[in-house]
């Protein structure tokens, strides 16, 4: 999981991950990530990617569009 983790600061490093962290569901935990990518890029190209993914020990990824979104003013 470490490599996991790594990729995804790197991927923040490069400005791609507005924000990505573990969800402590009741159901099970999961992880959350908002991504932002230049025009035509393939987000499941990056998910893809993912040491964890690669790895195919049972994780798995679902990528949905966010067509607009709400964002508290920061003043």
């Amino acid at each position: 999981m470490q490599s996991h983790g790594a990729y995804w600061m790197e991927q923040m490093k490069q400005g791609r991950v507005v924000l990505v962290g573990p969800v402590a569901d009741p159901k099970g935990t999961f992880g959350v990530g908002i991504i932002r990518l230049e025009e035509g890029a393939d987000p499941l190209a990056l998910v893809e990617a993912d040491p964890v993914i690669r790895a195919n020990a049972g994780f798995s990824c679902e990528v949905h569009p966010m067509p607009r979104v709400l964002v508290m003013d920061q003043r």
